[in-house]
């Protein structure tokens, strides 16, 4: 059901987390509580990450050098309804770039990405550009924005891998650049967000200001090949600031009595796996040495089933190709003879294989040490205590919502 955690199930985060509501506008879960995203209510499950910005809450104000613009604090309500989380930046009339930077640095490391985001409403001014500092991402570290209807995606230079946009309510847009670093070294002014007057504008585009306005909230940068969920430093004490790993687990001998089971799953993941698998979920011994798994290797978009006995992969399934942003439904079912498994859409496969003793533990989102976030949402799960006949998953799975 959603926005519901069946009987038997422990969720825990060491960390607060922020999440967006359904009503459009940001919020934060306390600690070993669950987050619900958007209108569906989808169980949002992420991994562990930083932001390395230190001022993320006051963009445009302290901690933030001002060129060519000058910040108060807006009028308005923040990404979180809130009035007093936001600042209105406003052009003056001077000709150059116009433009506010985080003033704080940090090392760089050439040939990773980063993840850029940050929260943004127009005033009189419908165009930014999020730009990576030249020392490390060279002259290609900037990417366009258009703060019009649903927002649009404007040009970029040629250091962005990834970006998007997407609209909240009252006027907000969560804005997301990933960069790749061509050098090593101190990221002096590592964020910059600046105002522009086209999609299209070159990096820190010049020119003559007309007292154009647009309201900041949030800023954040993370070592990572996409953006996720915003994460702030408690008000009034700016740091570098982490999320802990979302983990869902429950006793298998709950769930699965018998050393068998079927497991089924809707799922959305909004972005392909990157350096890290994404594990959907896993029956293991307390470890990942030894687990019966589906996940979505790093690199790609494949969904595998497979068997993991002391480490080593001793049978393994692959089931097909997913979307980036496009929910599917998936059944892995087992017994002491071999797995099976189905994608909606594909064909039922199974192999056979020894499985490995003392599998006590389910995870959803997660591998046990916590390295392998699904950094997506799960729409639906149901627990099955026998090995579903394989001719059977594809029927199983299509019944659960992806809604």
């Amino acid at each position: 059901m959603p926005g519901a955690i069946g009987a038997g199930v422990i969720f825990a985060r060491a960390s607060a987390a922020s999440f967006p509501t359904a009503n459009g506008r940001m919020a934060e879960a306390a600690a070993d509580t669950a987050r619900f995203s958007g209108g569906a209510q989808r169980l949002l499950l992420e991994g562990m990450r930083t932001n390395l910005l230190s001022a993320a809450r006051s963009v445009g104000g302290t901690g933030w050098a001002l060129t060519r613009l000058t910040a108060a604090p807006s009028i308005g309500t923040g990404p979180d309804g809130a009035v007093g989380s936001a600042i209105t930046l406003t052009e003056t009339e001077d000709v150059g770039a116009h433009y506010t930077a985080h003033a704080a640095t940090f090392t760089i490391v050439a040939d990773s990405t980063y993840a850029f985001t940050a929260f943004v409403r127009p005033g009189t001014c419908t165009n930014v550009q999020i730009v990576g500092t030249s020392n490390n991402f060279g002259t290609g570290g900037f990417a366009n924005f258009v703060l019009t209807g649903a927002g649009s995606l404007g040009s970029s230079g040629a250091a962005v891998v990834r970006a998007s946009i997407t609209a909240l309510a009252s006027g907000w847009y969560v804005l997301e650049a990933v960069m790749t670093a061509s050098t090593s070294g101190a990221g002096v002014n590592p964020f910059i967000l600046a105002l522009g007057s086209s999609g299209t504008n070159a990096r820190l585009p010049s020119y003559a200001g007309t007292a154009k306005t647009v309201d900041v909230a949030w800023a954040q940068l993370e070592r990572a090949s996409f953006a996720s969920t915003i994460i702030l430093p408690p008000a009034g004490s700016p740091s570098q600031a982490t999320r802990a790993a979302d983990t869902l687990s429950a006793a298998a001998s709950g769930f699965f009595p018998n050393a068998a089971g079927t497991l089924l799953l809707s799922v959305l993941l909004p972005q392909q796996a990157a350096s890290d698998d994404q594990v959907l979920a896993q029956i293991d011994n307390g470890s990942d040495n030894s687990r019966v798994r589906l996940r979505n290797p790093a690199g790609g978009a494949t969904l595998v089933a497979d068997v993991v006995s002391g480490g080593s992969t001793t049978a393994s399934l692959t089931l097909g190709s997913i979307t980036a942003g496009t929910a599917f439904r998936i059944a892995l079912a087992w017994d002491g003879t071999g797995i099976a498994g189905v994608l909606s859409g594909g064909a039922a496969q199974s192999v056979s294989s020894t499985l490995p003793t003392g599998l006590t533990t389910l995870r959803l989102g997660n591998g046990a040490a916590s390295t392998s976030g699904l950094f997506g949402t799960v729409i639906a799960a149901r627990c099955l205590a026998v090995r579903a006949p394989t001719a059977g998953l594809a029927g199983l799975a299509g019944s659960l919502q992806l809604s």
